[in-house]
């Protein structure tokens, strides 16, 4: 990702494809690799990288928990499923399905 572009042009980028949810400018892991120190450069890009797949992957499971939580709350107003299958297939537990309950 890095080539000749400065930290914060790579930074400005990684915002960008943050906030469309773009997944398609990470390059898989960031981690550092274990050949030798690395560059002050190479550092700042990993840093940068590392933190927008994290605040990426945190806006996405927030808003997938918003969706589970509204799907769930359907499922218990319309009474087709047991609290047991809502949670089997929402993938959660059943403290969670009741704390919609109770919510």
């Amino acid at each position: 990702m890095s080539g000749e572009r400065s930290i914060d042009e790579i930074t400005a980028e990684l915002d960008a494809a943050v906030a469309a949810r773009d997944v398609s400018v990470f390059d898989g892991a960031s981690s550092p690799r274990a050949e030798g120190p690395a560059s002050i450069d190479t550092i700042l890009v990993g840093l940068a990288e590392a933190s927008a797949r994290r605040e990426l992957a945190d806006r996405l499971a927030a808003e997938a928990r918003l969706d589970l939580r509204g799907w769930i709350a359907e499922a218990l107003r319309t009474g087709v499923l047991t609290q047991a299958e809502i949670a089997r297939r929402a993938r959660v537990s059943r403290e969670t399905v009741r704390q919609v309950t109770a919510g």
